[in-house]
């Protein structure tokens, strides 16, 4: 059977892709693609047919096998998968500093810039040929030698390290969870909670109730269990995930990734010439410098901190003066904001929630953007996918597809939040 990450198909073929698949595809992709670009870079009068848009090309079709490959990590993940992840992020790690450090190439993008072409081309190309040209310096071009092979080096690790923050955010909260017998420890739990919370225990082959740290489990305790200590546990397990503390403390600990990662972003950013990352990451972006920056957020502080400070003052006098709560802890915030909307206003979502189920929610939705932009949205259930819950729509226009996406609602084991 043909690899489905090389093939040219408008949409990926879920149901066809193993994970024995995605290592042989990303190494085939590299190999080739280093050999056409080797080719490329040797051209004495590049133009934009002849340089960019083959590199386009190249770019593209590893986009293409490593999006299928980063997307399954993301919402089916599991340890051999994982592993293979890290496998090829370490190879496109290396491949992009590789490219980023090519010295051939960046001479043939400036050739391309410094070319007659160069100013019949339209303005997004030609900020296309500038952007890839400040990417080569950003990426190291300019460095002799050994700076070079210092910064791959960081590169390398950086990537490992980001990689390792993720993935232990993502074990501190799939492996934390409250089982509860007693439907009593849940008052004020909502029956779509408790819904939930019962098949949460049924996968784990357990009686009664569990409560986990996605945020469809966690939100409704947070906002409506009339249980504290219940609220306080559930809270703190989530602040303090992948840390050194909490109940799982030490166990994922992030912070010394943290340290680490932000170490060799400064290394970096200096091998450069900036004085920081801060500067470093401006550069890509429209932000002109960091004290601009700090400008903004701080006016932001100023007029939003005033008004935040009396809306918490006012919580705290209800929460006082209804319940008798003296001492208003970060995980009542949520609780008690939730009984002053209800006294104030006379409305809940969970009110609201019979009213916008799923089913009628999503089609008024697409009903809204097809009205909007003119254009249909359509299921095609036909279409593979990576999960049953997970469904392929087409956008088009007259009859002519336009764009595709999918649609993966629901919190399980294994897909990451948000």
């Amino acid at each position: 059977m043909n690899n489905p990450l090389l093939t040219n198909d408008l949409l990926p073929k879920f149901d066809h892709v193993r994970t024995e698949h995605m290592e042989t595809a990303i190494d085939q992709i590299l190999s080739e693609n280093r050999v056409k670009i080797a080719q490329l870079a040797q051209q004495d009068e590049p133009t934009w047919e002849t340089l960019a848009q083959p590199m386009q090309a190249t770019e593209d079709r590893l986009e293409r096998a490593w999006s299928v490959i980063s997307h399954l990590n993301g919402v089916m993940n599991n340890d051999d998968l994982r592993k293979v992840y890290k496998n090829c992020l370490e190879k496109l790690t290396e491949y992009s500093t590789e490219l980023s450090q090519n010295a051939e190439l960046c001479e043939a993008y400036k050739k391309l810039a410094a070319s007659d072409e160069y100013k019949g081309l339209s303005e997004a190309q030609r900020k296309s040929v500038d952007n890839t040209l400040r990417d080569f310096h950003l990426g190291g071009v300019d460095l002799p030698p050994e700076k070079k092979k210092q910064y791959a080096d960081l590169s390398m690790e950086l990537s490992e390290l980001s990689n390792r923050f993720s993935d232990n955010v993502l074990d501190a909260t799939q492996h934390w969870y409250k089982h509860i017998t007693n439907v009593e420890e849940l008052a004020g739990v909502p029956e779509t909670a408790l819904d939930g919370a019962k098949q949460a225990a049924q996968q784990k082959d357990l009686d009664g109730y569990v409560i986990t740290l996605d945020f469809p489990s966690f939100y409704p305790v947070m906002t409506y269990c009339d249980n504290r200590d219940l609220r306080r546990e559930v809270y703190e397990a989530f602040v303090t995930r992948a840390s050194d503390m909490g109940p799982d403390a030490g166990t994922w600990d992030n912070t010394p990734v943290m340290a680490e990662i932000l170490k060799r972003r400064h290394a970096m950013a200096k091998l450069l010439g900036f004085n920081n990352y801060a500067e470093r990451s401006l550069a890509t972006k429209m932000a002109r410098s960091v004290d601009e920056v700090l400008d903004f957020l701080n006016q932001l502080a100023g007029k939003s901190k005033p008004m935040a400070e009396r809306e918490f003052a006012e919580l705290k006098a209800f929460a006082k003066d209804t319940h008798g709560v003296d001492d208003l802890q970060a995980w009542d915030i949520g609780y008690y904001s939730e009984k002053l909307r209800q006294e104030r206003y006379d409305i809940s979502p969970e009110t609201l929630r019979p009213w916008f189920p799923v089913d009628k929610v999503v089609p008024g939705l697409f009903a809204v953007a097809e009205k909007l932009f003119d254009v249909q949205i359509e299921a095609k259930p036909e279409v593979e996918t990576w999960h049953p819950d997970a469904t392929a729509y087409c956008i088009s226009r007259n009859g002519e597809p336009l764009a595709w996406f999918y649609l993966d609602l629901f919190a399980r084991q294994g897909k990451r939040g948000g």
